[in-house]
């Protein structure tokens, strides 16, 4: 089996971010399992401040536009910020601090801090 750590490690921390993830896995092969990874973490004592809505696991520090739109399982944390009409379908990730623009679409991603 490959350990594809000094992969992740150009990625602004993945693995401190979002410390569940199996980093012994190819990263390109999780983005199909992002869906079910982020609803495995309801409940995780790792994500006990961020509040369940819908299939989506919210930060408090998060800011989500009224128009902002999440579709599916998805992880916002502390700091990031859903401009108006951004949607997010299933299977995204959003670090610390990402801000999705005006009308931004993201599937199956990953995205780190900033």
């Amino acid at each position: 089996m490959n350990d594809y750590s000094e992969l992740y490690a150009l990625t602004s921390g993945l693995r401190s971010t979002f410390p569940l993830l199996d980093l012994s896995k190819a990263p390109w092969t999780l983005v199909g399992e992002l869906s079910g990874f982020i609803q495995a973490m309801h409940g995780h004592p790792a994500y006990v401040e961020y509040r369940r809505v819908g299939q989506a696991l919210i930060h408090p520090g998060a800011i989500i536009s009224d128009s902002a739109v999440i579709d599916g399982p998805a992880l916002i944390s502390n700091g990031c910020e859903l401009k108006t009409n951004a949607y997010l379908r299933e299977g995204v990730m959003l670090a610390p601090g990402c801000i999705i623009g005006s009308a931004g679409e993201l599937k199956a991603s990953v995205i780190g801090e900033g």
